[in-house]
């Protein structure tokens, strides 16, 4: 868990956690009366610190999608064993646990224990897998204060796939082991609702200093950050990866890269271009544009491809876009829709995929052996669950393209609530940068489903649902994407995406974390389209606030 792979289509480039981590920014979450409120934290180790003589038995880790919730995992455990190794320090708070388990919820299978999960997840040698997890669930059982369980991933597993990890998660079972579960932030609101959180934290992604310190370890540049730090020299802070810091600070991107995983492909085509001599003109400024322009990336050093009509011009690429990718996101789709979820895949359902090969090197796929009982068996999956939404989206989008307006109906015939919705949200943004035509079909689709849920079930689950913040961003992030993708020179929102900008925006409360699409959306409500509806829209918010609270 200490190794981590740098980049997507070399197995073999990995590095320690420890050489590319840097600290995210955290904050702890409480519902009081008056609202909720959101106090930062130190540490990420201050999710486990005793409050009142107690130490909180359930914590709840939630985050956007590539935020860093896996990777604080690894990093909780491989500060822990470097310490109990005597190899490096951490809190000491760590120190009060003699066994760290991390389970990841994806991989569980159908009606497995939490002993057979540990089989069938750890990967220390067969011959002492058993004396291993006999250990582990005697401590389970006997130390419970010395066990420190991790479920990582709970927006990626479905409650009837095991009663005993569920039964774990929700108190039912091993009530007194501290248990930390990771999450999207949709999903959260299951476990919040429930009252067997003793703890809720939120990782809100990285700060400029944080953003600026990856860059310069991804670049091997620490010492222009160095600069920056210790005597505050501005001309070092933009100069930081090759003037990486300087540009996306310059283009406003800082919001858009305080998500890792973004960041790490801000990175990537940052170094390709650097390495082609390349003239950086501009990076990608939305979800789906940096996305689709990771593939190319991926394309161009598979098949040495140097200029975008090489690309154009590739047989192998024209022949991987028509089949292989159209396959591939098809499985990456029903994947999703999945009741049971399918995030984890045979080798035999890839068997309808030319080209299946090429997919691997690429590095869009992944193949694990995975030991169950006796057997072993391989598991695919796609390197990142955001890289499986893009091919779902990718494929969404073409057949959106080719006049297949089913395909709408047959993904929201499986959205039949917010809580789907939500699940699907990345999806349905990438979507929105992907094809014109779906943005108002999926706006119109979204609002059918959140006043159902409004006027259906007013229990305090739904409720957070309908604060008109919590809306407005799921509609906002996807009139940014639409934005970026077809009308980034336009200073307002397109005619057709109007009526949706008077119905969700209101001015003195409301703040995109994309700078540049917030004066979009100031200037849109500027316009003389949209200044004839705005007493009425803000009427109708002022009302809703008061029934949410």
């Amino acid at each position: 868990m200490s190794q981590i792979q740098r980049l997507p289509w070399d197995p073999d480039d990995t590095m320690h956690l420890d050489d590319v981590y840097v600290n995210l920014q955290w904050v702890q979450e409480e519902r009081k009366p008056a609202g909720t409120s959101s106090d930062p934290i130190h540490s990420y180790t201050s999710i486990l610190d005793t409050k009142q003589g107690k130490t909180p038995k359930r914590i709840l880790v939630r985050g956007k999608a590539g935020i860093g919730k896996t990777t604080f995992t690894q990093k909780m455990a491989t500060d822990w064993a470097n310490a109990t190794l005597g190899l490096g320090e951490c809190d000491e708070v760590l120190l009060r646990y003699k066994h760290v388990l991390i389970i990841n919820l994806r991989s569980i299978q159908p009606g497995q224990t939490l002993k057979e999960a540990m089989e069938t997840q750890i990967t220390c040698p067969a011959e002492n897998r058993k004396a291993v997890t006999d250990e582990v669930m005697q401590a389970i059982d006997y130390d419970s204060d010395h066990v420190l369980l991790v479920f990582d991933g709970y927006d990626e597993y479905d409650i009837n796939t095991s009663t005993e990890i569920t039964d774990i998660i929700y108190r039912r079972q091993y009530q007194g082991v501290c248990t930390v579960i990771t999450t999207r932030p949709w999903k959260a609101e299951e476990l919040m609702n429930g009252r067997i959180i003793g703890g809720a934290f939120e990782i809100t992604g990285l700060t400029k200093d944080n953003i600026a310190e990856y860059v310069a370890k991804f670049f091997n540049d620490e010492q222009t950050y160095v600069e920056y730090l210790v005597y505050k020299r501005w001309d070092a802070w933009g100069s930081i990866g090759n003037g990486l810091v300087g540009y996306l600070d310059e283009k406003e991107l800082m919001s858009l890269v305080k998500i890792p995983i973004l960041l790490l492909f801000m990175c990537l085509m940052w170094q390709e271009d650097q390495e082609s001599d390349a003239q950086t003109d501009s990076l990608p400024a939305s979800f789906a544009l940096l996305y689709r322009k990771l593939i190319q990336l991926l394309l161009r050093r598979r098949y040495g491809i140097r200029t975008q009509d090489e690309m154009e011009q590739s047989a192998c690429v024209q022949k991987l876009e028509k089949q292989t990718f159209i396959s591939l996101g098809k499985l990456a789709f029903d994947g999703l829709v999945k009741p049971d979820g399918g995030l984890i895949f045979d080798e035999k359902d890839l068997q309808t995929i030319p080209d299946v090969n090429e997919l691997y090197s690429l590095g869009l796929l992944s193949k694990c052996k995975v030991h169950s009982n006796l057997d072993v068996k391989h598991e695919v999956t796609f390197p990142h669950k955001t890289i499986q939404e893009f091919f779902a989206a990718k494929y969404l989008a073409r057949k959106l393209d080719e006049s297949d307006s089913n395909i709408l109906d047959q993904l929201f015939e499986n959205l039949d609530t917010t809580d789907k919705l939500y699940d699907m949200s990345f999806v349905l943004r990438l979507l929105c940068g992907l094809s014109r035509k779906a943005t108002t079909e999926v706006l119109r689709r979204g609002e059918v489903l959140h006043n159902k849920d409004d006027k259906q079930d007013h229990s305090h689950k739904n409720m957070d649902y309908c604060v008109p913040d919590t809306c407005k961003d799921w509609y906002n992030d996807l009139l940014l994407e639409h934005w970026y993708a077809y009308c980034p020179q336009e200073t307002v929102l397109p005619p057709e995406l109007f009526s949706w900008h008077t119905e969700l925006y209101i001015p003195d409360s409301f703040e995109h974390s994309d700078s540049k699409f917030q004066q979009i959306l100031r200037d849109s409500m500027c316009s003389p389209q949209i200044c004839s509806g705005l007493n009425a829209v803000i009427i109708d918010y002022a009302a809703l606030e008061v029934h949410c609270i």
